[in-house]
């Protein structure tokens, strides 16, 4: 599909329907190439009430961060990000532990911890600024019809609804998709049995000393693993 008369035929060259962590990631990856985009949110930018950019954290490997670089936005996160720079694996009951070291990876850092909605706010600071992406929130996709040479998505917004016509369109509204249930595509879930707790904590005297307060750990026991990540200025991420 990428004959000029098929892009005369359509309002945009891809509709993302989600603008969460996915979403938006890649209507910014996408920002930068000759390509009109459209992004269809339901929640308004910024809402508390948006899951993907909530009070939790996130865990960037070296790889994502360098994505986010990529993408131009790392420079605004880099001061709120929490550097990993050894991560400690115990068992209990064993004696022996794992440690991995940035030095010995010959990097600054294995990772970083970073609030998702501070991730968020930067993802949609650069879509603001993104002439080629054009961004409908609070909207939502409700349905999509097979046009002839594109899709025609049906939006709705503030009580009205318009049909748009895209060349791609990217379902990205979450693991229990509403669009992608409507448009019949069959799912496997396996459900594990598990439950995990996640909560912030911080520390009344934290260590300062460069490296000990960018420890993470985890450790294996018989009623599961646990993990404790470091979220900078003394407070933690656990996972239990």
């Amino acid at each position: 599909m990428t004959g000029l008369d098929e892009a005369a035929n359509s309002d945009c060259d891809v509709l993302i329907a989600g603008g969460g962590m996915v979403g938006a990631s890649l209507a910014v990856a996408l920002a930068g190439l000759p390509l009109r985009v459209t992004l269809v949110e339901a929640i308004p930018a910024g809402s508390p009430g948006q899951p993907s950019f909530d009070a939790r954290t996130t865990a960037l490997s070296r790889s994502s961060r360098h994505i986010l670089g990529t993408l131009g936005i790392w420079p605004a996160l880099a001061e709120h990000a929490a550097p990993i720079r050894r991560i400690h694996v115990s068992e209990r009951g064993r004696l022996g532990t794992a440690v991995i070291d940035a030095d010995e990876e010959g990097g600054e850092a294995l990772g970083y911890v970073l609030e998702n909605r501070l991730l968020g706010a930067a993802l949609w600071r650069a879509l603001d600024v993104s002439p080629n992406v054009t961004v409908h929130s609070p909207a939502r996709v409700t349905g999509v019809e097979d046009l002839v040479a594109a899709l025609g998505v049906r939006v709705e917004r503030g009580g009205a609804s318009t049909t748009l016509r895209t060349r791609l369109l990217v379902v990205a509204d979450g693991a229990r998709s509403p669009l992608r249930e409507l448009l019949g595509i069959i799912a496997r879930t396996r459900p594990y049995e598990q439950t995990a707790i996640v909560g912030n904590v911080a520390v009344e005297r934290p260590n300062r000393t460069r490296g000990q307060d960018a420890i993470a750990y985890e450790r294996f026991t018989p009623d599961g693993p646990l993990a404790l990540l470091p979220a900078g200025g003394g407070r933690y991420v656990f996972v239990l």
